[in-house]
């Protein structure tokens, strides 16, 4: 694993899965072996109701799955949502991951960002793909969770489920769920398959896939990949390497044994698509000789690096005098980082009327709506030029990282004619590093280096050179689950009074999920190692234009120079553990018991297919954070671990009394939330005595839940079927509280579909059609400071009453400082589908979607909360000395003073605060943020069977994303009729308005050819991807700034701002060998 002090680097790949799959490949050249590509004669596949066999899906259309409560069911007779891509379709469009295979399936977008997502380890499906407008849940494989974005190379098909379903998937919500099938050894039949792609950017792949009969009850297969890929953009990578080993045994007739043991590794350095504006309130003239005295005026749109004696250490890779050291950069000058209250934008110097903040400084400085014209104008004069889209500011060194294994064994056993028996377990890990430069700092903002000289004093070589600059962060992320499940199943096929399918199933998960966050810093004796984290950090800077490296990479021992102090010391460089953030740096671990049962039944010879399933989940979390920095202890060394001790029985009933210095009671007995600590993060020493919440990690939560699932598929007709399902999942709370103090129950999604199914020429033809609808309750969110808002006006002294008996004088109940609140959100609309093989060579997918996703009914306690108490919290504000009037807004009555009532401003505060979150929350339904309302795709190909074109291959594909919401319009304003100067609320727009980003479509063209070479057959593929060139950035969020761009203008309109592209026009071409 990653060393907790050292740079982002583990041990290589441990080579079981390769030496294993060269010890198959090397076994099968001596074993007696069936003629290639022949079945035995004598062997029977016996299919339990636990299997699905992928042996039966026939060109892009599959005939089965789990989705019938976990036993195999036709897809015809099943009412759930469910598409399947099969093997022939990952083979056809060379389909690499599930990330990818989603942007093929029914109503899935990518929520795509700029690439910060990435840097801080949300990778993949299971944090950019939404199914229905909402996140995707976990990915399964096999139907087990699992810890890293799994590829194609060992797998049969994806399986994709949409809405909400626990018996599938257990914990989830009304988006969807991703399931890859492994591969299966075969005692059939040998298997030799080496494929080979190149693309374009220097894409590299291999697999391997080697399947060994070694009996006729025993065989083994072994999958390899290899990737090593660059991307469209400068400096970016990827690395891929990965095993599998898959072995079949079936001992006695009814028995069958499978496992699978996968292990794999990625290493990947990508950069961000935006980089923050760090230069638009720069004069273009003001440089400096050498440091500052003092801060400089704000209309230079220059700052003072640091403040010393802080110091600001920066590591300046390169071939400059201070290449290889550490330097104190505080005092030196730089371009402004943020807007202030005088900032000048542009060669013109624009003053900002209003004094609200344009939204220029620090967000993206390419494709910018509603900024002036030659924004940029002073800093150009001295030279710079934007970067090009090709630009990237990745680093040479990996920024991410994903180490996992998976295994997972499964034995089936039939006993007599009716019982069958089904076992499996699994073990998955995934280990995941992630660098933040890329992400928290190098996106920030270009700077121009505005220092004639050095800190030390020398001339400086990148005077007026543009740079990046980051300090070297990372999470290390290690989550690790062991789960097991056994099912006992009954059937009764042929009864007089139908088919029969009774399912018992009963299984348990433990899901371990570690943290560390780490900072590089200098390790320097004379300051306490709990400070590390804060002040000493290392930034790295990189003049991308003077400068070819940008390594991030441990510094070990180095020359450290302070010019500041005037000190040249040798001083150890190493991570240490984000003391100043401690709660993410957490243990947690879930427990998850469940019991469930399921009923298939067919009635009338087929036609009439019911489903029924109810599950009970029993689940416990409990979770232990980093201690408070001044808590560690005083001799810490600056990586190791040490947690907060487990919450006491009477950690929710903790108070405390306020004291001054001196001990002296100064309020009322209060929750002892958090301790009072001085601005070093220090204790107060006259609460010594007392305990709080925060010394301790949180309590565990648990609970129990019950989810039901049930529909029916009814066939009119051979050709014509009408079906219907309910789902329902959950999720497990938090260890928050409500606003009365009370634990949350698990987030809870319903949902059903409902619609018609056609399938023609003896299921070659297949289409869908059906409305869905959902509804997910009970999802936690942050209040913010409603809480200590709550508190503070609870805690008002009457006015000329100082006494301790003048505090909460009319006994309003604190409320949990921190408490949390919920949100619902609903989603509806509709899904076609169309799987098909339409003739001898010609295969078709095609789908079409809506989505509308809403969230609303916020912060529904907070809201009766305050309607049940808004005339005693009046009542408080008044006896305190402030009065609230008809607009709602409280204001300190005349003649009081901190004097008389100490309380009163901090009661007016929070009132207004309090109020102005209520009225700025949306009770509505308002559209979910990222929801892509329509999506479609489709993919086609045609193989020439006979003539001169025979076994020429002809393709094409296409992906439609319908306009996405990226923001809203209820912070929209106008200027005032009244005040040119001022600006008022946009009464045409308001909350539920959406902005947002155009719809596109992306082009895919296939060309392959296939025949006998040496025997053997070989396949080629040439794929080539976004044929029309679509080059629109793709914005996601957005920001406020004046209407085009005019500073004199103090009206504000929400502008779309950072984004992301779309992959340039690409081929790959692949080239497959079966032997």
């Amino acid at each position: 694993m990653i060393s907790r002090s050292r740079h982002l680097v583990i041990p290589r790949l441990r080579p079981l899965a390769f030496s294993l799959a060269t010890g198959i490949v090397a076994g099968s050249l001596q074993a007696a072996t069936p003629a290639p590509g022949g079945s035995r004669p004598d062997e029977t596949v016996v299919l339990t109701p636990f299997t699905v066999d992928a042996r039966r899906d026939v060109g892009f259309v599959a005939a089965s799955a789990l989705a019938g409560g976990r036993l195999a069911t036709d897809l015809k007779d099943t009412p759930v949502a469910y598409s399947v891509l099969t093997r022939e379709f990952i083979d056809a469009l060379g389909v690499s991951d599930v990330t990818e295979a989603a942007a093929w399936t029914t109503n899935a977008s990518f929520a795509k960002d700029d690439g910060r997502s990435t840097q801080f380890g949300r990778v993949g499906f299971n944090d950019l793909v939404t199914f229905r407008g909402v996140p995707s849940n976990r990915a399964n494989i096999n139907f087990f969770p699992v810890h890293f974005d799994y590829d194609s190379y060992n797998l049969e098909r994806f399986d994709f489920a949409r809405g909400p379903n626990s018996i599938l998937f257990g914990t989830g919500s009304v988006g969807g769920s991703a399931n890859g099938l492994y591969k299966e050894a075969r005692t059939d039949k040998p298997i030799r398959e080496v494929a080979t792609r190149v693309g374009s950017w220097e894409y590299y792949r291999a697999t391997l896939d080697v399947n060994q009969p070694v009996t006729r009850q025993f065989a083994l297969r072994a999958n390899v990949l290899w990737q090593d890929n660059g991307t469209w953009r400068d400096r970016e990578w990827q690395k891929r390497e990965a095993g599998s080993v898959h072995l079949v045994f079936r001992p006695w007739e009814h028995t069958k044994f499978v496992a699978v043991g996968d292990q794999g590794k990625v290493r990947r350095s990508y950069g961000t698509t935006t980089f923050g504006d760090r230069l638009s309130t720069w004069d273009g003239v003001t440089v400096y000789n050498g440091p500052l005295a003092a801060a400089p005026a704000v209309t230079t749109g220059t700052q003072r690096i640091g403040n010393p004696p802080g110091v600001s250490y920066l590591f300046v890779p390169g071939g400059s005098v201070i290449g290889g050291s550490v330097v104190n950069w505080a005092a030196m000058g730089m371009t402004a980082t943020s807007h202030q209250t005088g900032s000048l934008y542009g060669p013109g110097r624009s003053a900002v009327v209003g004094g609200t903040n344009p939204g220029f400084l620090t967000e993206a400085l390419h494709h910018r709506v509603n900024v002036p014209a030659n924004l940029l104008g002073a800093a150009e004069s001295t030279g710079f030029r934007l970067p090009g889209r090709e630009f990237s500011g990745a680093i040479d060194d990996t920024g991410y990282l994903n180490d996992y294994h998976n295994v997972v064994a499964t034995l089936e056993q039939q006993v007599g004619r009716f019982l069958f028996l089904h076992a499996s377990a699994n073990q998955s890990q995934g280990l995941r590093g992630s660098n933040y430069a890329t992400a928290r700092g190098l996106k920030d903002g270009i700077q121009i280096d505005i220092n004639r000289s050095l800190p030390t004093g020398a001339a400086n070589p990148y005077f007026l050179q543009p740079y990046l600059q980051s300090t070297n962060d990372f999470d290390q992320v290690n989550t690790r689950s062991k789960q097991w499940r056994g099912s006992a199943a009954l059937v009764f096929d042929r009864t007089r009074f139908g088919d029969f399918r009774l399912n018992a199933e009963a299984g348990r998960e433990k899901l371990i999920n570690s943290r560390e966050k780490y900072r590089y810093a200098v390790s320097d004796p004379t300051v306490d190692a709990r400070l590390w984290a804060s002040n000493t950090l290392i930034s790295w800077r990189y003049y991308y234009l003077a400068e070819g490296a940008r390594p991030m990479r441990g510094l070990g021992s180095i020359s450290v120079i302070d010019p500041v102090a005037g000190t040249t010391r040798t001083l150890p460089t190493a991570y240490t553990l984000d003391t100043a953030r401690p709660t993410e740096t957490i243990h947690t671990v879930q427990k998850f018991d469940y019991a469930q049962a399921t009923l298939n039944a067919r009635f009338f010879q087929g036609r009439l297919n019911l489903i029924g399933a109810v599950r009970e989940d029993k689940y416990s979390t409990d979770s232990k954070s980093l201690k408070a920095r001044m808590e560690l202890p005083a001799n810490w060394n600056g990586v190791d671990v040490v947690y907060r001790p487990p919450a006491p029985a009477n950690y929710r009933q903790l108070t405390y009394v306020p004291k001054a210095a001196n001990g002296t009671a100064t309020g009322a007995r209060q929750e002892a939330t958090t301790r009072p600590r001085d601005g070093a993060g220090v204790g107060l020493a006259q609460y010594a005595s007392d305990v709080f919440q925060d010394d301790f990690s949180p309590p565990g939560v648990s609970g129990r839940t019950t989810t039901y699932s049930y529909g029916g598929v009814y066939h009119l007709q051979p050709w014509l079927s009408a079906f219907a399902n309910y789902a329902e999942t959950w999720s497990p709370p938090t260890s928050n509280l409500t606003i009365t103090g009370q634990v949350f129950g698990p987030d809870v999604s319903e949902g059903w579909d409902a619609g018609l199914r056609v399938s023609l020429l003896q299921g070659r033809v297949n289409l869908s059609a059906l409305r869905y609808q959902g509804r997910q309750t009970n999802l936690t969110v942050s209040t913010g400071s409603n809480g200590q808002n709550i508190n503070n006006i609870a805690a008002a002294n009457v006015l000329n009453d100082l006494s301790p008996g003048g505090i909460n004088a009319r006994g309003l109940q604190d409320v949990p400082r921190t408490y949390n609140d919920t949100v619902a959100r609903k989603t509806e609309g509709y899904e076609f589908e169309a799987v098909a093989n339409l003739g001898r060579g010609w295969r078709l997918l095609a789908n079409v979607a809506s989505a509308n996703a809403r969230q609303g009914d916020s912060l529904a306690g907070t809201r009766a909360w305050f309607a049940q108490n808004q005339a005693l919290l009046k009542q408080i504000l008044a006896d305190a000395g402030v009065s609230v009037g008809a607009d709602n807004v409280a204001v300190i009555n005349a003649g009081v003073t901190p004097a008389n009532s100490p309380d009163s401003a901090s009661a007016r505060d929070s009132w207004n605060s309090l109020t102005q979150t209520l009225q700025n929350t949306t009770v509505g339904y308002q559209k979910v943020s990222r929801l892509t309302e329509a999506t479609g795709n489709l993919f086609t190909d045609y193989t020439f069977p006979e003539g001169r074109l025979k076994n020429l291959r002809l393709g094409v594909g296409l992906n439609y994303r319908g306009r996405e919401v990226i923001g809203f319009r209820g912070a929209d304003t106008i200027r005032s009729t009244a005040n040119a100067a001022a600006a008022i609320d946009d009464p045409a727009v308001d909350a539920y308005t959406p902005v947002y980003r155009p719809s596109y479509s992306t082009t895919t063209l296939l060309f392959g050819y296939s025949r006998r070479l040496f025997h053997a057959p070989v396949r080629f593929d040439l794929r080539i991807e976004n044929v029309l060139g679509e080059d629109m950035p793709l914005y996601y969020n957005t920001v406020q700034r004046p209407p085009g761009g005019d500073v004199s203008n103090p009206a504000r309109v929400a502008t779309p701002d950072l984004f992301s592209y779309l992959t340039p026009r690409n081929f790959m071409f692949t080239v497959s060998v079966a032997f």
